[in-house]
């Protein structure tokens, strides 16, 4: 869609209930992301929201810690979800195989872009 002569950025939905990586992470996306935005979330609950409230058509990507949400939303909605996980391989790409776009493991050096 244009707008003024620009192309839309799409939103980036980003859920983490540890502060830590919440923290970190976030920095990474607006370092590496600039031009869109950003909407954080500090549990599961609230994303869960956000995506059931509908006008989901901005949305470029979500990216959480969640299988649950991944699992209920993937196959619904029209975009890519990417799962963040620092848990047992097993059952990151269990996954990664049934629903999810792509896996990022942070202890893997394989970053976010």
């Amino acid at each position: 869609m244009e707008i003024r002569g620009k192309m839309e950025r799409k939103k980036i939905l980003y859920a983490e209930i540890e502060p830590m990586n919440f923290k970190k992470y976030s920095q990474y996306l607006l370092e590496g992301f600039p031009e869109n935005p950003i909407e954080t979330f500090r549990n599961e609950t609230s994303l869960q929201e956000r995506l059931e409230q509908g006008g989901v058509n901005n949305i470029g990507v979500v990216i959480t810690d969640n299988t649950k949400i991944i699992e209920t939303f993937a196959k619904k909605l029209n975009f890519p979800f990417i799962l963040m996980y620092e848990g047992f391989p097993e059952i990151g790409q269990k996954s990664f195989r049934g629903w999810c776009f792509n896996l990022f493991t942070p202890t893997c050096n394989n970053g976010l872009v």
